[in-house]
């Protein structure tokens, strides 16, 4: 992940080089598939940015599989076969978009990007740390 850069009125683009504001949930970057939110930027996948991508612009809705088929591939021809890559894409992004506080949630239906709450964060892949 790169480091973040601020100036005196908040945080800078690292693909523009211009300040945005804080906004409710990570922005993503089409051109350079990376993500930024509260200050951390990472990289993702061009499909896991694109997901993302769908996810962020209609959150808090519920994203169904038809839509994001279409939006991943441009088609919705083939439901079985985009359900089972969707699931991938979105075990993977649940893996980068945990340590910053966000969780996707996916059903035989669809999506939902969530935001995770301090108390209720995620440990891997629902691992929780071993007590000592």
């Amino acid at each position: 992940m790169e480091k973040p850069r601020y100036t005196a009125t908040g945080l800078i683009c690292p693909c523009c080089k211009q300040p945005f504001p804080k906004t409710e949930v990570p922005i993503v970057d089409l051109n350079s598939n990376k993500a930024t939110y509260e200050g951390l930027t990472w990289h993702l996948t061009p499909k896991m940015a694109e997901m993302l991508h769908i996810l962020t612009e209609n959150y808090p809705k519920f994203v169904e599989i038809n839509d994001l088929n279409i939006g991943l591939y441009g088609h919705a021809s083939d439901i079985s076969k985009g359900r089972g890559s969707i699931a991938v894409y979105a075990m993977h992004l649940r893996d980068s978009l945990n340590p910053v506080g966000w969780n996707i949630i996916c059903t035989s239906k669809g999506c939902s990007l969530v935001k995770i709450t301090p108390t209720r964060r995620l440990y891997g892949r629902g691992r929780k740390p071993k007590a000592k």
